[in-house]
Order: C-alpha cells, then sequence, then structure tokens
C-alpha cells in the first residue's frame, strides 16, 4: 500500500498569509489536504475542505481537528502547517526520507522566528551525521512545521487541550520524548538545511492572532501545567537538561 501523505494548514483571521501559505504548497507534494480555519471570518479554499471552528477556540483544539481529519483519512505522514510560513520547494518529502533514515518519528520546523539563530543564520546546538543524512538539533521548539508519523499520534494521542495557545507544542513533543520518538528535550531536531525549504513570511508577534488579550497569563498557565507534568521549568534559567551524552545514547538506542 502507498504511502499517503497529509497537510493541514490551520489559519486565523490572516486571509492574506494562508493565501500565500497555501500557494507555495503544490498538489503533488500530498494526497489529502485540510485547511482548520480558527478564526472568526469564514474562508473559502477551492482547492481544499474547510473545516470552520466556532472561532478562536485555540491552537491545540484546532490542531487536533487537523490530525482526526488525516488521521480519519489514513494517512502515514502527518503535517501540521500554520498559515505564517510559506514553502520554497518540497519539505515534505525531505522530512519523511530523514524520518526513515534516522529513525526519528517526529520533526519540527526549528527557524521558525530568531530564537534559533545569529545574524539570521541558523544557530544549531549540533549537527550529525546518521547514516548519510546531516539533522539540526536546536534549543528552542515551534509549532510552524510539525512532522508526526502515524505511529506517533496512534501511541501518544493529541494535543493537550488544557493549554490554551501557548505551551500545546511543547507538551506534545515532551510527550513524544517520553517514548523515545524524538531527542531528549532541548535537542529539538530539524533538517540540517529547513531554511532551504521554508521561510516565514512575517515574523513579528505584533501580527500574532493569539498573543492578544491574557496571552501572557495563558503562557504562565501553560508554563506551570507542564512544570506538573514533566517536572521543567522552560522560564528557569537554571534549568538542568540532558547533554551531548544522552542524545548520543538515544541515537545509538533508535
Amino acid at each position: 500500500m502507498r504511502e499517503t501523505i497529509g497537510i493541514a494548514i490551520i489559519t486565523c483571521d490572516r486571509p492574506e498569509f494562508f493565501k500565500r501559505c497555501r500557494e507555495s504548497i503544490n498538489n503533488e507534494w500530498y494526497d489529502h489536504i485540510v485547511v482548520v480555519n480558527d478564526g472568526k471570518g469564514p474562508l473559502f479554499d477551492p482547492a481544499s475542505p474547510v473545516i470552520q471552528t466556532s472561532g478562536r477556540e485555540g491552537v491545540g483544539k484546532a490542531k487536533n481537528k487537523a490530525f482526526q481529519y488525516l488521521i480519519d483519512k489514513g494517512c502515514e505522514h502527518i503535517f501540521l502547517v500554520e498559515d505564517e510560513v510559506v514553502f520554497k520547494k518540497n519539505a515534505f518529502d525531505a522530512y519523511i526520507k530523514a524520518s526513515k533514515v534516522t529513525k526519528v518519528k517526529h520533526f519540527n520546523y526549528c527557524l521558525h522566528g530568531q530564537d534559533n539563530k545569529i545574524n539570521n543564520k541558523p544557530n544549531p546546538r549540533k549537527i550529525i551525521d546518521i547514516r548519510g543524512t546531516k539533522v539540526a538539533l536546536y534549543f528552542n521548539i515551534y509549532g510552524a512545521c510539525s512532522y508526526y508519523h502515524i505511529s506517533v499520534l496512534k501511541d501518544i494521542g493529541l494535543f493537550d487541550e488544557e493549554y490554551i495557545n501557548a505551551m500545546e507544542h511543547v507538551d506534545h513533543t515532551m510527550h513524544a520524548i517520553t517514548k523515545k520518538y524524538h531527542p531528549p528535550f532541548r535537542w529539538f531536531i530539524d533538517l540540517e538545511n529547513s531554511n532551504e525549504y521554508i521561510n516565514d513570511q512575517d515574523y513579528n508577534h505584533d501580527k500574532s492572532k493569539i498573543r492578544t488579550g491574557d496571552w501572557m497569563k495563558d503562557f504562565q498557565n501553560g508554563v506551570e501545567r507542564f512544570k506538573s507534568k514533566y517536572k521543567i521549568d522552560v522560564t528557569n534559567p537554571y534549568q538542568e537538561y540532558d547533554g551531548i551524552d544522552k542524545v548520543i545514547s538515544y541515537f545509538k538506542s533508535i
């Protein structure tokens, strides 16, 4: 049976961002695609089915709707894409290939924004060559484009919807880490050259549709929930994390 690729685009009241993102994804790159509109305004895309939430339900709930749609379609390789990125070439096949070679079942595009960059250039903690495929490991994680093999979702489930627009992706990846689908925490894996495949449209928190109102309170609540679940305080500069020795052991173990 042919491996099926499913892509979900999550958007929220940014039609111009959505249009550019959608147009950058070639129809030949996937088997199934769906758009989840968490915005208050209606959205129509002639080339894709659209799931309309009740409006501003939040990242976790919107992405869970996307997950469920693609799972029901029988997709083996699932990508969640936020409307703020565009694709320069077929990143989807590149992530799938890297996953097959490295045996890592979950990747994130880590070059969204500036936190993993210096002078706008990638600044990985480490680049590792695994059986001829180079991957980069970063300190920070983002959910602008995430890859999951279906086996991950069948095991760990979907996003924890108790998080509201903050820490959902960190929590879900951490859950994957506990099941060894991903390297240790703070060693977030990406393609070594993901910036050759994906670009930010315009990384500016002022244009974010989720960082409004009481977002800082939502973030603080998310940090506390994450700490209660995993005993890790991501805001503590003295928090200890696994070293490179644990990363090497991880790759040897899989």
